[in-house]
């Protein structure tokens, strides 16, 4: 394991993409979101937790890390 790390993911692409290119290299995640609701409403917060949750449920290499 390279280690563990605490990620801040929004509801973008980047953070996630990050979140599983550090999954691959091994490491331990500890996604955090900070939600702007009522700035943002209730979207983006919904979105970050289903790309959180495709990350887990992915088939193969990247799920099983990912649990």
């Amino acid at each position: 394991m390279a280690g563990v790390c605490v990620a801040l993911v929004s509801g973008g692409i980047d953070s996630p993409v990050a979140v599983a290119r550090m999954l691959m290299q091994g490491w331990k995640i500890f996604p955090v979101h900070a939600s702007q609701e009522p700035i943002t409403g209730p979207e983006a917060e919904e979105k970050t937790i289903a790309l959180l949750r495709y990350l887990l449920d992915s088939e193969g290499k990247l799920g099983e890390l990912a649990r």
